[in-house]
């Protein structure tokens, strides 16, 4: 596992060896794995890939995370994508549980005007959280009115809110 450089943002992505003796079972691995790229290396040098290609061991490099820092959600997936491989390995019996939103809350607002986001994907909220507001001459603060729910998706830009459909 790896995060990349110090200054370097980084899409979640794996590498796994093109050796022959390796490529197979290190592939049948990685798509086991949470991880939305794969990719094939013919390096020799890395730890991982120096095993594959010199000592014929099947091996992964999962890089995910970016610019030394530590975020939560990256350390459970990286946590969740070590069970899936256990029990690729036949190591560990994991069978990883998909949450069903049962309920979903669409927020409407009652004024016109520009609303500035301030919740992103994959967050939870709680109770009295502050989301966003919309300036319109004044500033109207809305706030979360249930205990604790995940932000499924949210808008990273400025939306124009109007009370009247334009045509």
């Amino acid at each position: 596992m790896h995060s990349g450089g110090g200054r370097e943002p980084l899409t979640p992505c794996l590498f796994f060896p093109s050796s022959p003796k390796v490529k197979k079972a290190s592939l049948e691995a990685a798509k086991t794995l949470n991880i939305p790229y794969l990719i094939e290396s013919s390096s020799t040098n890395g730890e991982y890939s120096y095993a594959a290609h010199v000592l014929s061991i099947p091996a992964l490099l999962l890089e995910r995370g970016s610019c030394q820092q530590y975020l939560q959600e990256w350390i459970q997936d990286y946590e969740n994508d070590i069970f899936l491989l256990l029990n690729h390995l036949k190591v560990y019996q994991y069978i990883p549980t998909q949450p069903i939103c049962q309920k979903t809350i669409y927020l409407t607002a009652s004024t016109e005007g520009l609303w500035y986001c301030d919740v992103h994907e994959n967050q939870y909220i709680t109770k009295g959280q502050f989301l966003g507001h919309i300036e319109n001459f004044l500033v109207i603060q809305l706030k979360n009115t249930t205990l604790k729910k995940m932000v499924l998706f949210s808008t990273t830009q400025v939306v124009c809110l109007l009370k009247k459909e334009v045509h």
